[in-house]
């Protein structure tokens, strides 16, 4: 894993159909290329990373169902008298 620092430069290569939208984007938004990429990669790497926490905690409410099941049947009996 790298060090964060100051900014780098990413060459890549894109569509010249995605180029084009690019820079449609950035000229309606008043803003950078360099923005508009920086906050769509911003992005995908949030959803990523959201789509990772989604499935680790599916996993684990699916590894432990029979655990919360006998949780919820002790808990029915606590209200009743």
């Amino acid at each position: 894993m790298r060090e964060p620092k100051g900014k780098e430069r990413i060459n890549l290569f894109v569509t010249s159909e995605l180029s084009e939208q690019i820079y449609k984007v950035a000229e309606d938004e008043n803003s950078t290329i360099s923005d508009v990429v920086r906050e769509a990669i911003k992005e995908y790497i949030s959803k990523i990373e959201n789509a990772k926490i989604n499935r680790e905690l599916e996993e684990g409410y699916k590894a432990n169902y029979n655990y919360y099941l006998k949780s919820q049947d002790e808990w029915d009996y606590a209200d009743k008298d």
